[in-house]
C-alpha cells in the first residue's frame, strides 16, 4: 500500500471517529432545539412516504394547512384547496425517500435510520472533501489541519446527522468539486462526468446548491476561451444538468401551487429596495460562532498572516505559483452566487443557519485553502510552529466542537419547539385510550413546528402557529374533530 492510501485510509477513520465521538448521544434524538421547524417537516416527509406505501410524487407531511411565516405575522393560506390533504411540495425527496425505504425494509426505528444516513453520508463526503485539500495543496499535514477544521465547524457537526438534506447534498457537493478540478488535473471525462452527476443531484435536494453548477459553467466558459475548443459530451451532460434543474423547480412550483409546502423559502424570496448593509451587521456579529469557534477564528487568523508574512518573503511571487487554471473563476462565482442568495432572501440567512452550508461553507474553505497552499513551510522552524500550533489546535477544535454540542441543546421556557415535544411525548397513547381515533383530525394553536406534535399523536390535523384572535376565527372553519391547546 502506497504512502498516498495509508494516509487516506488513516484520514477517512479519523473522520469517523471523530463524527462519531461528536454524534453520539444524538442518534435517537427526536428533532427539537435549533431549526427543529424544519428538522421535523422533513422527518414527517421521511414518515410519510411509509404512511403512502413509498409514492415518491406525492410527499406528505401529518399537517393540512402549510403555513407561511412572514415578517412578524402569520399567514394563513387562502386556498381552501391546499387544506384537503396533508401533500406538500418538495425539492427532490430523494434523502426523505431512501431513509423511509431502509427503516421500513429492515424495522428500524425511523430516527435512528435517518440520522445514520445523514451521518453516513457526512463522513462520505468529508472524506472527499479531504481529497480535494489534498489534490490543492499537495501537503498531506495541511490537508489533515483543514479537514479537521471543516468537520468540527459548530454549524456542520450540528447537521452532520440530522434530518435536513443539506448534509447529504453537501456530500454530494465535496464529491463533485473533487472531482471536477481532478477531471483537470488528470484530463479524464469520466470524473466530469461524475462531477456533474453529483453537484446535479446535490442541486435537485437543495437548490441553493445550484451556485456550485453556476460557478462551473463559469470555469468552463474560462477554458473554451482559451483553448478555442470545447468537449461534445461535456456540453450534452452541461444541458441535461440545466434541463433537469429547470424541470425540478418547475415541478416545485407548479405543486406548491396546488399542494402549498411547508418549506416556504422560496416563496418569501424577494429583491430589496436596498443594498444589505448595516442591517446584517448585528447578525452576522451576532451568529458568527454558530459557524466558527473561537479557536477556529484564531486559526483562520494565523493562516492568513502566515500568507502575509509569506507574500512579503517572496515579495509578491507567491501568487503566480501554479494553481489548477479554472480555481479563481470558479470561486469567485460561487462568492458571487452566495452574495446573491444572501441578498434575495436575508430574513432566512438570519433565521436558519443551515443555508451557510449550502451557500458559504465550501466557498469560504476554498479560500482558506488558497491561503494555506501558499504558506511556506521551508524554514524548520517555521515548519515546527505550524505543525505543534495545527495539532494543538486540532484537539481544542475537537473539544469546542464537542461543548457547542451540549451548549446547543440547553433549553428553558423560551424554547417552545423544545417544550412542545415534551407536552406532546406520549400523547398517541393518551389519546388512543381516551377514544380519540388516528383517523380523527385535531386542530392545535400555539405550534411553531407544526409536524412535531402531529408525529407524537400519530395524528393528522391543523395547525397555527400563533393564538391571536384573527387566527383562531380563520381556523375555526376548517374541518376536525378536536382542538388541543398546549398551555405551558
Amino acid at each position: 500500500m502506497t504512502k498516498y492510501n495509508l494516509e487516506s485510509v488513516f484520514i477517512f477513520i479519523w473522520i469517523f471517529v471523530i463524527g462519531y465521538l461528536l454524534q453520539r448521544n444524538y442518534f435517537d434524538e427526536f428533532p427539537s432545539y435549533s431549526n427543529a421547524r424544519d428538522q421535523s417537516n422533513n422527518l414527517a416527509i421521511t414518515q410519510g412516504y411509509i404512511i403512502n406505501d413509498f409514492d415518491f410524487l406525492e410527499p406528505q407531511t401529518f399537517v393540512y394547512n402549510k403555513e407561511t411565516l412572514k415578517n412578524e405575522g402569520l399567514i394563513l393560506q387562502k386556498d381552501q384547496g391546499q387544506i384537503n390533504n396533508t401533500r406538500t411540495a418538495v425539492h427532490f425527496p430523494i434523502h426523505n425517500f431512501l431513509p423511509a425505504f431502509i427503516s421500513k425494509s429492515f424495522g428500524w426505528n425511523i430516527i435512528s435510520v435517518s440520522r445514520w444516513y445523514s451521518f453516513v453520508f457526512s463522513v462520505f463526503g468529508a472524506f472527499f472533501l479531504y481529497r480535494l485539500i489534498r489534490l490543492l495543496t499537495l501537503n498531506f499535514f495541511k490537508s489533515f489541519l483543514l479537514i479537521s477544521f471543516a468537520i468540527t465547524m459548530p454549524v456542520y457537526t450540528y447537521y452532520q446527522n440530522g434530518f435536513l438534506p443539506v448534509i447529504p447534498c453537501l456530500a454530494l457537493a465535496s464529491m463533485g468539486i473533487y472531482y471536477y478540478f481532478n477531471y483537470h488535473v488528470k484530463n479524464k471525462f469520466r470524473y466530469y462526468v461524475f462531477a456533474i452527476g453529483c453537484l446535479t443531484l446535490a442541486s435537485l435536494s437543495t437548490y441553493f446548491f445550484i451556485s456550485i453548477i453556476a460557478a462551473v459553467f463559469a470555469a468552463e466558459i474560462y477554458v473554451y476561451f482559451r483553448v478555442k475548443h470545447y468537449h461534445r459530451g461535456k456540453l450534452v451532460l452541461n444541458v441535461a444538468s440545466i434541463v433537469l434543474i429547470v424541470l425540478s423547480g418547475l415541478l416545485y412550483l407548479r405543486r406548491t401551487k396546488i399542494y402549498g409546502s411547508v418549506f416556504t423559502d422560496i416563496q418569501n424570496m424577494h429583491l430589496p429596495d436596498h443594498l444589505p448593509g448595516t442591517r446584517y451587521s448585528w447578525s452576522l456579529y451576532n451568529t458568527i460562532h454558530t459557524y466558527y469557534s473561537n479557536v477556529q477564528l484564531i486559526l483562520v487568523a494565523i493562516i492568513i498572516l502566515g500568507f502575509a508574512i509569506s507574500y512579503l518573503i517572496h515579495r509578491g511571487g507567491i501568487l503566480k505559483l501554479t494553481f489548477i487554471k479554472p480555481f479563481w473563476q470558479f470561486l469567485v462565482v460561487y462568492f458571487i452566487c452566495g452574495i446573491i442568495f444572501l441578498y434575495a432572501i436575508p430574513t432566512s440567512f438570519q433565521t436558519t443557519d443551515h443555508l451557510f452550508l449550502a451557500t458559504f461553507y465550501l466557498p469560504f474553505l476554498l479560500l482558506i485553502i488558497l491561503l494555506t497552499k501558499h504558506l511556506s513551510f521551508n524554514n524548520r522552524w517555521i515548519k515546527l510552529f505550524y505543525t505543534s500550533t495545527g495539532l494543538g489546535m486540532i484537539l481544542i477544535m475537537i473539544l469546542s466542537a464537542n461543548s457547542i454540542q451540549e451548549e446547543k441543546r440547553i433549553t428553558g421556557t423560551w424554547d417552545i419547539g423544545t417544550e412542545t415535544y415534551y407536552n406532546y411525548l406520549g400523547s398517541s397513547e393518551f389519546l388512543s385510550k381516551n377514544g380519540v381515533k388516528t383517523s380523527d383530525k385535531v386542530l392545535i394553536f400555539n405550534s411553531i413546528a407544526p409536524n412535531i406534535p402531529f408525529m407524537l399523536m400519530n395524528r393528522t390535523g391543523f395547525a397555527i402557529g400563533g393564538d391571536s384572535k384573527e387566527d383562531i376565527m380563520k381556523a375555526l372553519l376548517w374541518r376536525y374533530k378536536y382542538i388541543i391547546y398546549q398551555n405551558q
